[in-house]
């Protein structure tokens, strides 16, 4: 369980841009993930946007949005399966 929450804190602290390696390693990887679905025009312009996405709050908006709908769902779900 203290490795997921590790893991957990090191992805917050990397979608609020908190300098460390979670965040290189996340804009590493978007970077990459940009430049193959051709909206960068290499990985390290891909890096460069995902930067600028961590630092503007975006991607930590995402996330929390994601998390709010995901705690709907199931508490919709929920309510099916004792209703």
């Amino acid at each position: 369980m203290r490795l997921a929450q590790d893991g957990r804190v090191a992805e917050v602290e990397a979608l609020e841009d908190r300098a460390g390696a979670a965040r290189d390693i996340v804009a590493l990887n978007a970077g990459a993930a940009l430049c193959v679905a051709g909206r960068a025009a290499s990985v390290g312009a891909g890096v460069d946007l995902a930067r600028k996405v961590l630092a503007s709050g975006a991607a930590r908006a995402k996330l929390d949005t994601f998390a709010e709908a995901t705690r709907r769902l199931a508490a919709r779900q929920g309510a099916h399966r004792t209703g």
